[in-house]
């Protein structure tokens, strides 16, 4: 018979290898890089916009200016729900990181 740890260890190791094979490194690195890439996007889009907002207001009524707000205006929304929160909309169990 089997003492707690040994069960708890055989449970633990038992999930952690169906986890192994249901997920590749590929899938898993996939998941994570374009996670960090999409914060880093997401900062440089807030920066980019406080800069340009609180630039001088000849500045910022340029059209050049406008286009830029507007870019990465759009850049953040997106950035933000494809890249950052995308594996958080797919039934749970079909991704890596998935919420459901």
């Amino acid at each position: 018979s089997y003492t707690l740890e040994q069960n708890i260890y055989c449970t633990a190791t038992t999930y952690r290898s169906h986890l192994d094979k249901m997920y590749t490194a590929l899938d898993k690195s996939m998941v994570i890089i374009a996670k960090i890439t999409g914060l880093i996007s997401m900062f440089g889009s807030i920066a980019l916009i406080r800069d340009l907002l609180k630039g001088p207001r000849a500045k910022r009524e340029k059209m050049s200016s406008r286009v830029l707000i507007a870019m990465n205006i759009t850049d953040l929304i997106a950035t933000s729900i494809v890249h950052v929160m995308g594996t958080w909309f797919v039934p749970k169990g079909t991704g890596f990181w998935s919420a459901g």
